[in-house]
């Protein structure tokens, strides 16, 4: 079985019941609180770009899953120079995919309650920051051509 193939089937495995299970979707109640109302209610179009959007944070769970389970490897594989890139690396992008669909079912239970909004900024928007500042600083010291004259 190819990457390609195990990677696609992980991303089903996962987005498939984290689609079903989001505070909103069927399945929802089931793990989540009741969500707070939005008001003013949404429009039909409004729905449907939202679950658009669930669906699309399902499918970037599903891969930041994939690359937990099937990144790992490189990231062992990675020479002792490069480790602690790969590591991050490996971290920061599986974050930046995976969290979005905790993040926002957190922002539709929790609605507008301060303290929520405190853990959920601190939680996750300042991880995601951290996370791009670990790929900036990966991206940053990257060594295109070993050997070669990094540019002043």
């Amino acid at each position: 079985m190819t990457t390609t193939v195990k990677v696609c089937l992980v991303t089903l495995l996962i987005g498939v019941p984290a689609f079903l299970l989001a505070p909103p979707a069927p399945f929802g109640p089931t793990i989540w609180p009741a969500p707070v109302p939005l008001m003013p209610a949404p429009t039909e179009g409004q729905v449907k770009l939202l679950m658009l959007y669930g669906a699309f944070e399902a499918v970037a769970l599903g891969l930041g899953v994939a690359l937990v389970i099937l990144g790992w490897r490189l990231v062992r594989q990675a020479t002792t120079a490069d480790k602690g890139r790969a590591l991050a690396m490996y971290l920061g992008t599986a974050w930046l995919l995976g969290n979005w669909w905790f993040h926002d079912a957190l922002h539709i239970v929790s609605g507008m309650s301060p303290v929520a909004l405190v853990w959920i900024e601190w939680g996750f928007h300042g991880t995601l920051i951290a996370a791009g500042m670990a790929l900036a600083w990966c991206f940053a010291t990257l060594d295109w051509q070993r050997g070669a004259p990094r540019a002043a």
